[in-house]
């Protein structure tokens, strides 16, 4: 019983200190006065108005207010039949200010020269006049708006002031300009300015004669004066056509390049006679995302909608959004990595490291958590008994993993051009061992990449100096098969497609697509001897067309009839042409003396005249 005594006293002392100093932090002071006509009589039944308070005069014309917060007020004095004033007091702590107020007869009068101002997007100034037979005063809430003055008395010249807009659409501000119980609106509607909102540069088809275009989009109706090609090293007649009310311009420009950036010098007029005059950089494509350093290699998602990039210089690891181009995680290395995947069982990064180019090589495979960066193990592979006693085969060059943690990893010697093979088998704890059938036959130790199956439950291995054939092994049953190809020319890549067990088959002369059963499609016959990269469009219907990108063309290709529908010129040097799983975007990215480049398309902007 005490412990609750003790306990409501405790909220009785607390609330009383509350309030203490709650009252301590707001002050107060009184005001009282006399309401007088310019006879000097008492006048009954004045209004007057200090901030949100209202009192009424007696008979003897006083009037009184308590409890008003310390600070300066207008206080407003009004009654019918007599001019309306604004007088200005301090409320001081603890003290009755005093007031006496003098009301003239007769009908208050209140004027203001303009009531709607339209006004240029730029900062400005506007002179307003004022007439009137009292006091007034200017309520005024914009932030963009401004008056010389806030109060007066009779006539006034006031300075109205506003900022720039810098916005896309006009905005409307206003002042109040009040006397007694009249109130006057000056309305402002200030204008936006002519702003360029989008640039788009669209690669053509060449199979139709179809140039490139660039759109531009306005935030509103424009002529356009010139518009002139800054690419010097490209000559091109431009022709223009209107569209969207005036507000977007589209014209020829036979100098684009798929991946490329263009400058435009383009002059317009809007309505209004304001003109924009400047030199654009045009892009053609979505986005890009421009990386100082050498990119080692790139490994994305299943879906391509984040990738994994290495780099050798600086020894970096980034992890990329592809929607937004933004690097989410970034790992530091102490090693130069050279190849990068991640093992679909645990999850984790495995890195092999070293640099060819500087005779660097290192017969460690680093595992690293991809969520915080930290060395999970390092895994060392040693020679074999019986292996070249001065040239042992140790040094990884590509690694590969099924879901069930089964992979492979291809080894190299230094110093001499030997290769091999070798099974790694994370369930096992990341063990090496050699393959059933790695002596079994010739070809099963000279592959050159290690590639997966759409749901990374079989290794697709290719066959090394320009061997056609592949070599398949299952991550259950660790079976292999050999899938040869219907037509051989020469081997130089393959891209499996990600949705079923089939391949797409780069070869030197002739490409096509091909099941693990088989089944071959048509066959295009492209020079391929530039190692170039294609992909599968995803797009439902469109489950045989192919996007092939070389040194110097993006072509669109039809496996059902044997056709190409588009082609059109890309930036030289792309690589890695990649398609989202749900068709929409593409990637392709590219190293060149210490810069780095990754950059999205959207499909449809490819697809756009070729059907």
């Amino acid at each position: 019983m005490k412990k609750w005594i003790y306990f409501i006293i405790y909220i009785i002392i607390a609330v009383v200190a509350c309030r203490k100093e709650n009252d301590e932090e707001v002050r107060y002071g009184s005001l009282e006065g006399y309401v007088m006509n310019d006879y000097g009589q008492p006048l009954e039944g004045a209004m007057i108005t200090v901030s949100n308070m209202v009192r009424e005069s007696t008979v003897s014309g006083w009037f009184f207010f308590t409890s008003i917060p310390v600070g300066s007020y207008d206080i407003t004095v009004t009654k019918v039949s007599f001019l309306p004033q604004v007088r200005h007091v301090i409320i001081k702590e603890d003290e009755v200010s005093t007031l006496d107020v003098v009301l003239v007869a007769g009908e208050p009068n209140l004027e203001v020269s303009d009531s709607l101002l339209e006004v240029r997007y730029f900062a400005g100034h506007e002179m307003i006049t004022v007439t009137a037979n009292a006091t007034w005063q200017v309520d005024d809430d914009c932030p963009w708006l401004e008056c010389s003055q806030q109060s007066g008395i009779g006539n006034a010249k006031l300075t109205l002031t506003w900022t720039e807009n810098a916005g896309a659409v006009k905005r409307t501000g206003s002042l109040l300009i009040k006397s007694g119980s009249i109130e006057k609106k000056v309305k402002v509607i200030q204008d936006f300015p002519l702003k360029l909102l989008e640039v788009h540069g669209y690669v053509g088809n060449g199979m139709e004669g179809i140039v490139d275009s660039i759109y531009l989009h306005f935030n509103r109706p424009v002529t356009v004066n010139h518009i002139i090609n800054d690419w010097h090293t490209c000559l091109c007649e431009i022709h223009y056509r209107m569209v969207e009310g005036r507000k977007g311009v589209i014209f020829s420009y036979a100098c684009g390049k798929l991946g490329g950036l263009f400058p435009v010098s383009i002059s317009v007029t809007d309505e209004s006679g304001v003109t924009f005059d400047e030199q654009i950089q045009v892009p053609f494509y979505d986005g890009r995302l421009d990386l100082s350093g050498t990119m080692s290699d790139i490994h994305y998602t299943s879906d391509a909608r984040y990738c994994w990039v290495a780099f050798k210089s600086p020894r970096m690891l980034y992890y990329i959004s592809l929607d937004s181009l933004e690097i989410k995680r970034s790992i530091s290395l102490s090693v130069k990595p050279r190849k990068i995947t991640v093992n679909p069982y645990n999850q984790f990064l495995y890195v092999l490291a070293g640099d060819l180019n500087a005779y660097e090589l290192d017969n460690n495979i680093y595992v690293i958590d991809q969520y915080t960066g930290a060395l999970v193990k390092k895994i060392t592979v040693l020679p074999e008994p019986g292996g070249h006693p001065s040239y042992p085969t140790i040094y990884p060059y590509d690694i590969g993993f099924t879901t069930t943690g089964y992979g492979v990893i291809l080894l190299q010697q230094d110093g001499s051009s030997g290769v091999d093979w070798r099974i790694i088998d994370s369930s096992l704890g990341d063990t090496i061992y050699f393959h059933e059938d790695h002596d079994n036959e010739l070809h099963y130790y000279n592959f050159a990449r290690v590639h997966l199956n759409f749901d990374q439950t079989k290794i697709l291995l290719t066959a090394l100096y320009g061997g056609c054939d592949i070599v398949i092994l299952d991550g259950y049953t660790h079976e292999s098969f050999d899938l040869w190809p219907g037509s051989l020319t020469r081997g130089v890549f393959i891209t499996p497609d990600r949705m079923r067990n089939r391949v797409y088959f780069g070869q030197l002369y002739d490409q096509f697509i091909m099941d693990f059963e088989g089944n071959m499609s048509q066959i295009s016959y492209i020079d391929n001897k530039n190692e170039g990269s294609a992909d599968f469009t995803y797009l439902p219907g469109k489950e045989n067309i192919i996007y092939f990108l070389d040194n110097d063309y993006l072509q669109i290709l039809d496996y059902d009839n044997s056709t190409t529908l588009m082609y059109c010129s890309a930036w030289y040097g792309m690589r890695g042409f990649t398609t989202s799983l749900d068709g929409v975007n593409a990637y392709a990215c590219k190293t060149y003396n210490g810069t780095s480049w990754l950059w999205r398309f959207r499909t449809e902007d490819l697809w756009r005249e070729a059907e």
